[in-house]
């Protein structure tokens, strides 16, 4: 792709959401570039913003098209549930861990079986 007909079509929190994207794109059929990946790494210590994010570029003939299927990628994102979202206290030490992770962070006892029962 050359410089001049190229437009950014995502602005990305960090480099391997930068490559989420990109491979969302290229599985549509759509040639994606991903520019300053490397920048945050090079101005320290700085907040991310236009200047230090990674961005995706495509052909300017591509970017309504790209627009569309980042759009409904998006969307679905949003729309996939995301389980359970309160933290649990470790059976084991009672220390309080995020809901995401299966064994505690202090003693790495297991998480306790959830009970699926609807009541």
């Amino acid at each position: 792709m050359d410089d001049e007909n190229v437009v950014e079509v995502y602005w990305a929190a960090d480099a391997p959401q930068a490559h989420l994207v990109k491979a969302v794109l290229k599985k549509a059929g759509i040639e994606a570039q991903v520019v300053g990946e490397m920048l945050q790494a090079a101005v320290g210590n700085l907040p991310w913003g236009p200047s230090t994010s990674p961005r995706v570029w495509v052909a300017k003939t591509d970017e309504a098209h790209a627009r569309a299927i980042i759009a409904e990628w998006e969307q679905e994102r949003r729309d996939e549930p995301t389980g359970e979202t309160s933290p649990w206290a470790c059976p084991h030490c009672g220390a309080e861990v995020d809901a995401g992770f299966e064994i505690c962070w202090k003693c790495q006892g297991p998480r306790p079986p959830q009970d699926d029962s609807d009541g």
